[in-house]
């Protein structure tokens, strides 16, 4: 975007980004800042993460960008259900010390995975 337009909301510059170039479903993070998203049958839209105390946030765009790959394309997830999916696993990961390796007991119970 030109430096002007740096100013509008993000959700107003996907609505756009959506119509300008060739792709059309994004999404953006902002660490512990709403998640903004926008698809060809999705308006914008936006979710936050649960609130967690940070301990480092090393992987966790890796841990939400693998989340909402699993849930959107093998378990056929809508664009928003995968976001929201991804969001809790990526706040697990930057409430751990490690990279990825985070027990799922961090996770809030409605967003644990299936048995």
């Amino acid at each position: 975007y030109p430096a002007p337009e740096h100013a509008e909301p993000v959700l107003s510059r996907l609505a756009v980004a959506r119509d300008r170039w060739l792709v059309q479903h994004w999404i953006v993070t902002d660490g512990p800042r709403e998640a903004c998203f926008v698809g060809p049958e999705t308006s914008p839209a936006s979710m936050l993460p649960p609130q967690i105390e940070e301990i480092s946030a090393t992987g966790s765009g890796d841990v939400f960008l693998a989340c909402v790959l699993e849930s959107w394309l093998a378990r056929g997830f809508s664009l928003a259900a995968a976001v929201s999916f991804a969001l809790p696993f990526a706040s697990a990961n930057a409430k751990s010390t490690g990279i990825a390796d985070f027990s799922m007991n961090q996770l809030p119970e409605s967003r644990s995975l299936p048995a």
